[in-house]
């Protein structure tokens, strides 16, 4: 105990409040503070040790009924029939002090020379790198972090897979504990390097991450994504583990990380980091990781023709497509979205511009399977559903179709190689690859898509990425290969010579923000 003057104060040391799992990173503490107008032990309220003997009991000499419990608590122990009673003379007063600890961020070194590095973590998370590379490593959380780098806004995490199509195939992963039902903040690990130690991790060298993780029907992998203050970035890909757990209901998980970003978002006072410049504890100039739990799962998916219309909150309404429909209207417009999006964006942010175009009486939509079918193939069935809701030569209703990226191909495909020149009066494209893309190279496009999906919500679905990351989009991407500008199908497209009577308009310029949307 301590001694203080009535009026005084004095500073409660020696206390080290502890996290036991500092990747939870947060936990709460409480102290009982007693406060009594005559000296007490209160040595019973102390645990025992270990394998020792029980302290001897002492009484103390204070007359109150604070210290009756107490020494009745020593002689009785815990279940002594001693009760409190009310205390008449005000010789003690109780309280409780509740408050949060916060986990520290800690740094762990990366020395050169050294190529394995035990991080740590109820997920026995294990770091193999390059032994050229060097700098320091934080193994932290979403809050941990951000607090660490006093940063007004918390880090966030890719917009891209916080929608609730990417939930049902990825799910954050946290520090916290190997199992699904643990509950902790998502997982973050920060590099701290210098520009040309961050170069030295590629295909070639990566940085290769093992951990354990919880056995879990249809989990296939961890996603690394990269963060580097302004854009997030495809990290990796699986592997196979070196080494595995004795535990039947968990197992190791491998993941390579072959590209670290430059970081974007240092301090404006320090200028940008150059070659040569020593890592430092700035957790504003690190690039940051996210880790996702992959599962395998077939989403349902919309696809069609169908019609759409606007709810009064703006929000896209989507019915079938009937025969009858086609049958009372005289415009119609047709959209069809790219490879990486679907129609909702198009009837909710687009089309309230473009149909002021014309007088639409009936607006239709395409959706469509854009990773494992091929341009034909949708082609195909994009002209199978119109027919079959009654578009043909002769039909009196003048249609019009916008499209963009991948779609245009698709509705070029259904034009001028299934007949819809009978029948479709206008297509208006936006960044249409009419010769095909470079792009359609695997490697080049996953990093370009990549980009895109995880960046903005709701643009793609996630099987592109859950493909790549599987190593098996080489063998899943048909429609990309389509894109290539000597596929086949552009041999059949672009090798017509009889003039079609539907005209084409082709929009191509800059990529300019949209109601001021990031870039």
């Amino acid at each position: 105990y301590q001694k203080v003057e009535a009026g005084g104060a004095f500073f409660v040391n020696r206390l080290r409040p502890r996290i036991n799992n500092p990747f939870v990173g947060r936990s709460p503490a409480i102290f009982k503070v007693f406060v009594t107008r005559q000296p007490m032990d209160f040595d019973v309220l102390q645990m025992e040790d270990l394998n020792e003997p029980p302290r001897p009991a002492s009484r103390t000499r204070a007359d109150n009924p604070l210290a009756r419990l107490l020494d009745g608590v020593r002689s009785q122990g815990t279940r002594t029939d001693f009760y409190i009673d009310d205390d008449p003379h005000d010789m003690w007063i109780t309280r409780q002090v509740e408050f949060t600890v916060l986990a520290d961020n800690a740094v762990q070194a990366l020395p050169a020379g050294e190529t394995k590095v035990e991080v740590g973590s109820p997920l026995d998370i294990t770091l193999e790198k390059p032994a050229g590379f060097s700098g320091q490593l934080i193994a932290s959380s979403v809050d941990q972090l951000s607090r660490g780098a006093d940063i007004e806004t918390p880090i966030q995490p890719p917009p891209g897979l916080h929608t609730p199509e990417a939930a049902q195939v990825f799910e954050p992963l946290t520090l916290a504990g190997a199992t699904r039902s643990t509950v902790g903040p998502p997982a973050v690990m920060a590099f701290n390097a210098a520009p040309e130690d961050l170069a030295k991790v590629s295909e070639e060298e990566p940085l290769r991450l093992e951990l354990t993780l919880e056995e879990e029907t249809g989990l296939e992998g961890v996603l690394p994504v990269a963060f580097d203050g302004e854009y997030y970035y495809l990290a990796g890909q699986q592997t196979d583990p070196t080494s595995s757990t004795r535990d039947p209901g968990r197992r190791r998980l491998a993941v390579n990380i072959t590209h670290l970003p430059l970081p974007a978002d240092g301090p404006v006072a320090t200028g940008e980091r150059t070659a040569g410049d020593a890592p430092t504890r700035d957790l504003k100039r690190t690039v940051r990781l996210f880790f996702y739990k992959v599962y395998r799962k077939e989403l349902p998916e919309d696809t069609g023709v169908r019609r759409a219309e606007l709810s009064p909150g703006g929000a896209p309404i989507y019915t079938p497509a009937k025969p009858e429909h086609v049958a009372a209207a005289q415009r119609v417009a047709l959209l069809v979205h790219g490879f990486t999006s679907s129609t909702e964006w198009l009837v909710q942010r687009a089309w309230p511009h473009l149909g002021r175009l014309d007088a639409y009486d009936l607006t239709l939509t395409f959706d469509y399977e854009t990773f494992g079918t091929s341009i034909r193939d949708n082609g195909v069935l994009l002209a199978q559903q119109l027919t079959a809701l009654g578009f043909g030569p002769e039909d009196g209703v003048h249609l019009d179709i916008f499209c963009h990226s991948m779609g245009t191909q698709v509705v070029r495909s259904m034009v001028e190689l299934e007949g819809g020149h009978r029948y479709v009066d206008r297509v208006f494209m936006a960044g249409a690859p009419n010769a095909g893309t470079r792009l359609a190279e695997a490697k080049k496009l996953i990093l370009w898509l990549g980009t895109v999906l995880l960046n903005y919500a709701g643009f793609a679905p996630p099987t592109l990425i859950t493909t790549w990351f599987l190593k098996r989009f080489l063998d899943a991407a048909v429609s990309v290969e389509d894109l290539q500008p000597d596929s086949a199908l552009y041999q059949a497209l672009n090798g017509q010579t009889e003039p079609l009577d539907v005209t084409y308009y082709v929009q191509i310029g800059r990529n300019e923000p949209l109601d001021g949307l990031p870039r």
